[in-house]
Parts: structure tokens; sequence; C-alpha cells
């Protein structure tokens, strides 16, 4: 397998740029934040008399089949479909409960998260460029998490022309469909967009995506998908990979 080339060595050329939430936006904390979110999501559907661990079983499980989703629903009814199904019951008040959780008491495992500190001004720099700016978050999470994370970042919703999230994605980002939806829904093609991320993104080059990987490490999922794949120049901080990339991609206009 040919390596990733290195950022610097090439001249991407894009309308387009699709940002993983958890691994190019925050430099720590994304999985930490998951793995105590879910468990409290199961603490409080437990209350209503069903197990934990089932419970906090059904959501790995399910969100291990978004893969496999036919597009027919959004990934959170997938979800709660999926979940139910597990621990044989119907989760509709449960749901109701959960969307107050996502909207509340999650934003106190927020500070967990380590922003990437030229975030906001990457997001606003690429769009006063003519640039669109897509947020690809985990699609487990809703919309109302999300959210929470942005402000987190120093950003709200309206940084981003697209946030994706488990309400309107209908595919896994195992699934080059979820790349191509995102292009359809801005009007762009595949071969427009660069997508910065880890090695979840690896599907978006087969969709035809410039796919730039934050770390060598997430090379090696890359597998046959590598023509489009490209890795961050990591003799730079974390903090300043992102920055560097996008003010040499830019520096004919600035």
């Amino acid at each position: 397998m040919r390596a990733p080339r290195k950022v610097s060595e090439v001249r991407l050329r894009f309308s387009t740029v699709i940002f993983e939430l958890d691994s190019s936006l925050f430099v720590s904390g994304a999985e930490e934040v998951k793995k105590l979110a879910l468990e409290q999501t199961a603490e409080l559907i437990s209350r209503e008399g069903f197990d934990k661990l089932a419970l906090l079983s059904a959501m790995y499980k399910a969100e291990r089949c978004l893969d496999q989703c036919d597009g027919s629903k959004t990934c959170e009814d997938a979800l709660w479909e999926l979940e139910a199904s597990e621990v044989g019951g119907r989760l509709h008040l449960e749901r109701i409960n959960a969307a107050s959780y996502w909207s509340g008491d999650f934003k106190e495992l927020l500070g967990l998260l380590e922003p990437l500190a030229y975030a906001p001004g990457i997001l606003r720099g690429l769009r006063k460029y003519g640039r669109k700016v897509v947020i690809s978050s985990d699609p487990m999470f809703p919309e109302a998490a999300v959210t929470a994370k942005l402000g987190r970042l120093g950003v709200d919703s309206d940084a981003a022309d697209l946030t994706v999230h488990s309400g309107n994605s209908r595919f896994g980002r195992g699934r080059e469909e979820y790349y191509l939806g995102i292009c359809e829904k801005l009007g762009v093609s595949p071969q427009e967009c660069i997508i910065i991320g880890g090695g979840s993104i690896i599907p978006a080059a087969g969709a035809g995506m410039q796919a730039v990987l934050v770390s060598r490490a997430s090379a090696a999922f890359a597998g046959e998908q590598d023509a489009q794949l490209y890795v961050l120049n990591e003799e730079y901080p974390p903090q300043e990979r992102l920055f560097r990339m996008f003010v040499s991609q830019l520096k004919g206009e600035l």
C-alpha cells in the first residue's frame, strides 16, 4: 500500500471543507466524553425499568449496525429502533428523557474536551474566502449534543453551511453514501471536497473526496482507498497543523 502523501507535497483544490468534529476540531477528550455520555444515558433510561448494562450493550451494538442501514430512516430513528429491539421494549418516553439529557446534563462533560485553538478562526476564514464548511459529527450524537460541542469550541451552528448529526444523516460514516449525501445537500461534487479527520473518514476517499488524515496513525486503516489520502505534516504541534495547511492552500487569495 502506498503511504498517504503529506499535504505539503500536493496542491489540494476544494470548494468545500468537511471537518470531522471530534478528531479535527478537538485536540483531546472526545472518546472519554462519548463513553461517559452513553453511560449516563443508559443510567437515565434504566430508571424506567430497563437493565443499564443491557442498554449500554444495545447502544454500542446499534452503533455498529449503522453502516448496514438502508437509508430509509435517519440514524437517530434507526438507533432507537435497534436499541429497543435489543432490550425488548418500546423506548418512546425514554427517548424524550434522553433528549432532555443532551440539551442539559450532557453539557457538564464538555470541560473534558480540549478545543483546537485556531478552530473558530479557521472556520471563519474559510467561509470568508468562499469555501463551504461542513461539520460532521459522530452519528451517535443528536443535534442538541452537537450544538453543545460547538459551543465548547467557541462557535455556533452558523459557523458551518451544514452540520451533520444523527437527526439529518441516514448512513453511518463507514458508508460512502454518508459523504455523497453531504454533497447532494450542498450541490457539490465529491471531487470538490476535502475532508479532515481520523481513520473513520477513509470511505470518503472511496467516494471521490480528498481525505486528509490528522495523523499517520490513522493511515494504518487506509487499505485500498489511499488514492485520495493525505496526511497533515506532523512536524508541527496539533494546534498548528490545520492552521498552517489552510494558510498554505489559500495563500494565493490572502
